[in-house]
């Protein structure tokens, strides 16, 4: 093909060129115009994020947006266009001088839901696109279904995922039919689990995973419909994860025996669980992971949390915010030795780049008064009479709040972001309290703003808050809307929020 090397970025090219005139040609209704370079532009630009190599004198996106090939191939498979910045924004992502220099970036936003092990701490992330796409496109070809596949990985590769991971597994769900792209060669092994979705028909499977696992992946099985389905895949398998609410309690207990009795090395994970009550339940089977919303879920408490650490650390955060004297904050923190001890360590952590500080009153300077409310509101999670989930609650607290911060780096000045960050933070008290969020900040002196944003879900700070609670829930065509209204680009907010799983991993407490 003229006009490529031969370098790993120009072979993919060729593939994606190759494989999306294919995918056009298939999905072109009988009797449809064909402006086959405008649509090949625009589908390279749409689902890739890169230029296009349409040839010289093709017609412009608008028209092929138009043209029927493409209206039909983005109802079955919609990837949205990233918003534009907002007029006076500061920060210049890599995308925004790409797109003043021509080119059409347009990312999908990734989500990531945590994965929780027995001691209830975050173990994994899985990460995805868009969840309803594939009920939405089940019929489709095997083109399409492929596509999102190619899409998801490629994005996933875009941000680098070995910088976040650490200990931590990515899990990553693909079609079993694309096991065979190229792209998924180069995710990082060591640390990946590629989730297999079934197909009806796949006699190849055995040999893909083989070869995969010999590659040093690890392999999942999502969401079976029965052990019948998995039996001939589970000597290859480290995972099987089974969508908890999809199955009775008896039956489920039944099928996870089935799997233990037929594999000892399985890991087991339960998915789609809503409530602490689906966690309780599945924590009492043979699980070793669990997947859902419960952590941050908001149900009806009996009784709430009373503890005597946290209401000191609401004493100090309220003469914090009261601008107390360096001395008064010294003597507080003093009071208490594993605070001290805390908030050393603290200062001494990657997150700071300090070293070497010894005494409290050197940390309170070099820290400085907001970095020190944003210490002690963070530490509300980690204090006192802990309960089974707080290790996750807090994470996901810290990585809410820090995403808030950075997105509005160039919005809003320096004081305005730490109220973004301190609004993040207190988002879940009252699930830390099992106490009304109104009942939780009486206890607490803040500015309106910030109380606007917790109460009512209302002001200047609610935005970047429900953009923040959007990326956890996989709404993305809420995120959308909510990046747009904060003034940032999409591909922005995937790079600040994988940023601030790695700034949440570096924290010490």
């Amino acid at each position: 093909m003229r006009g490529f090397c031969d370098c790993n970025a120009c072979r993919r090219t060729r593939h994606w060129t190759g494989y999306v005139g294919n995918l056009s040609r298939e999905l072109r209704p009988k009797n449809a115009v064909k402006p086959r370079a405008s649509l090949l532009a625009d589908l390279w630009r749409r689902l890739t994020g890169r230029p296009g190599r349409a040839r010289a004198g093709a017609t412009g996106g608008a028209s092929a947006q138009r043209d029927p090939t493409f209206m039909l191939l983005n109802e079955r498979a919609p990837i949205k266009q990233a918003p534009a910045a907002a007029p006076g924004e500061s920060r210049r992502p890599p995308e925004a001088v790409n797109a003043e220099a021509g080119e059409d970036k347009s990312p999908s936003l990734i989500c990531r839901e945590a994965i929780l092990d027995r001691t209830q701490r975050v173990a994994a992330y899985e990460f995805m696109l868009n969840p309803n796409a594939r009920s939405r496109i089940r019929a489709s070809s095997e083109r399409v279904l492929r596509l999102y596949d190619e899409v998801l990985v490629q994005h996933i590769l875009d941000l680098r995922p070995e910088r976040l991971l650490g200990h931590r597994l990515a899990f990553i769900t693909l079609r079993a039919q694309s096991l065979d792209l190229a792209l998924v060669r180069d995710l990082p092994r060591s640390n990946t689990v590629l989730a297999l979705r079934f197909p009806d028909h796949a006699p190849d499977l055995p040999r893909q995973m083989a070869e995969l696992k010999g590659a040093g992946f690890r392999l999942a099985l999502d969401e079976a419909d029965g052990i019948a389905q998995i039996q001939p895949y589970l000597e290859l398998a480290d995972f099987v994860a089974l969508d908890a609410s999809a199955y009775a309690p008896a039956a489920l207990a039944q099928m996870t025996s089935a799997i233990a009795a037929r594999s000892i090395k399985i890991r087991l994970i339960a998915k789609h669980l809503q409530s602490l009550e689906d966690f309780r339940m599945c924590d009492r089977l043979p699980f070793h992971y669990f997947q859902g919303t419960f952590v941050t879920s908001r149900e009806s408490w009996d009784q709430p949390r009373a503890d005597g650490s946290r209401a000191k650390l609401c004493e100090l955060l309220n003469r914090v915010r009261a601008n107390a004297a360096p001395a008064e904050l010294s003597a507080l923190l003093m009071r208490d030795p594993v605070l001290a001890y805390r908030f050393l360590r603290h200062v001494n952590s990657a997150a700071y780049g300090y070293s070497k500080v010894t005494t409290v009153d050197q940390g309170l300077l070099l820290l400085g008064r907001d970095k020190l409310y944003r210490w002690l509101s963070m530490l509300l999670f980690a204090v006192g009479d802990r309960g089974a989930l707080d290790f996750a609650l807090m994470e996901n607290a810290v990585i809410r709040a820090r995403l808030m911060e950075t997105v509005g780096e160039g919005q809003m000045p320096p004081p305005e972001r730490n109220d973004l960050f301190v609004t993040g933070m207190f988002s879940l008290l009252d699930v830390l309290f099992k106490t009304p969020m109104r009942e939780v900040i009486k206890h607490l002196t803040l500015p309106a703003s910030i109380e606007d944003a917790l109460l009512f879900q209302h002001g200047k700070y609610a935005p970047y808050l429900k953009l923040a609670i959007a990326a956890e829930g996989f709404e993305e065509n809420e995120l959308t809307t909510l990046a747009a209204q904060c003034g940032v680009a999409e591909k922005t907010v995937n790079m600040l929020h994988l940023d601030a799983l790695v700034w949440a991993q570096e924290l010490a407490f």
